[in-house]
Order: structure tokens, then sequence, then C-alpha cells
């Protein structure tokens, strides 16, 4: 997958700064997060006058996917999060001023969107799991968020703060003791189960009965995160879901 990035705010944003940061993703996609996901990707700043409107339309753009990169969010924008167009193509929106809410460099941010991007382009992925909430004995349709149940933790490349990740092996049935299934699992020292969830981290999932979807936010800082993502808008990610709901409903 190649996967453009437009910065909407050069003035703001350094390019030369995001230039560090998309390199630094772009080894973590390479050397960490493609050997254990099998999914090959590669983010490349588009040089485009943003200033032109007709230049940013996705239907236009050379790449598989696209990653607006801006300053600051309006609350009719779609922050920290990825989803796709109308049109069928992937793309994420990361802010400035959302990850200075957050408190983490805009590189975490931006690897948190673009992992996700690439684990899930369409926005459509369940894996089947228990119900996050221990007290809850269930069965539930996890989102298939590649951070967020880690997305308080990160590590370094090249001087560059990137965020932590799920493996695959995280969204399976039972422990497989052998492997990780995150990838700061054995640095940490323990290791995350499956479908569970760190501090300052969250999960979304789907009721199969309903198709209702919900987030289980088992501390403060994890709702503290998701309220400042949610001041601006929550994802479309759950337009989405609901909109698979409808058509579930629709067949049965």
């Amino acid at each position: 997958m190649k996967i453009d990035v437009i910065n909407l705010s050069p003035e703001v944003i350094e390019p030369a700064l995001l230039k560090r940061y998309v390199r630094a993703v772009n080894r973590q996609i390479a050397d960490h997060f493609a050997p254990e996901w099998e999914l090959a990707a590669k983010l490349e700043i588009l040089d485009i006058d943003v200033k032109r409107r007709n230049t940013r339309r996705i239907d236009v753009l050379p790449g598989d996917a696209v990653v607006y990169v801006g300053s600051t969010a309006r609350r009719t924008d779609y922050a920290g999060f990825h989803d796709k167009s109308p049109r069928g193509t992937p793309y994420g929106v990361v802010y400035q001023d959302i990850a200075d809410k957050l408190e983490e460099p805009l590189s975490v941010t931006l690897s948190h969107e673009v992992l996700e991007l690439i684990a899930d382009p369409q926005a459509n992925l369940f894996a089947a799991g228990p119900h996050p909430d221990p007290k809850t004995r269930r069965t539930v349709l996890f989102w298939y968020e590649a951070c967020d149940a880690v997305q308080d933790e990160r590590y370094e490349i090249d001087g560059v703060a990137v965020s932590n990740f799920v493996t695959p092996l995280y969204f399976t049935l039972g422990e497989q003791r052998s492997r990780k299934n995150d990838y700061l699992g054995k640095r940490r020292g323990y290791n995350l189960r499956s479908f569970g969830v760190n501090r300052g981290g969250y999960v979304g999932y789907t009721n199969p009965g309903n198709f209702h979807g919900e987030v289980f936010e088992p501390d403060d800082r994890a709702k503290e995160r998701r309220n400042i993502k949610g001041k601006v808008r929550l994802s479309r990610r759950s337009v989405q879901y609901r909109t698979v709901r409808k058509r579930v409903l629709e067949l049965t």
C-alpha cells in the first residue's frame, strides 16, 4: 500500500520535521509492523499546493490511501482516526492540537492512525472475542483496531516517538504464551492478554445481537483520551458500523 501524506498546515507543521516523522513511521512499518502483520506499506509526502482544494481531492491523488496532517481541528473535522472516503479510498486525519491535548508528540498520533489504516483500510473488520469487562460473560465483535488497546504506550525510532501496537495474535481466542500480543509486551515485562486493554487504552466493539457499537474504557486516562477526541467529533467508524448494522438487520 502506498500512502500519500499531505501537510495541510506547512506554516505550522515544519515540513522538515514532518519528513523526519514519516521516515520513522516508515521504519516502524518495515522493521516492526510488517513482520508481525505481514502487511507492507510506505508513506510518501506529497508536495502540493494545499491552498488549492482540488489538489487535495482523494480521487485525484496517486496513492492507495491518504493521511492529512493539520494544525487545528474543527468540530466538523475528523481527528485522530481513519476511515474511507465516499469513493472508497482509505484516509486518515491527524491534528497537532489534538496530539497536544493527548500529551503525545504528533509522530505518535501519526503512527497510531497509519498502522490502523494499514490493518483495516476499509474500517469494516471485526474479530469475535470475550466482552472486555471480565464481569460480563458474552461474546462481542471487536473492532479491528491495531493501537487503541495500547494507545498510551510509545517507543522511539531514531529519536522519534511512535505508538505501540497489538499483533494479530491479540485477536485470537486463547493465549499463545510463546508469542506476544503487543509489540512492547516482552520489553515491558508482561504480555497483554488477548482482547485485553492496558492502562490508558480502550477498545470498541459491537454487540452481535443488535449490532450496537460500544466502547470499553477501563480507567480515567482512557476516558480522558476518548473525551479529547470526542470534543471534535467521534470517528465516522461509528457511522460505518451503523451502516453495517442496518444492512445486517435488512438481511435477517
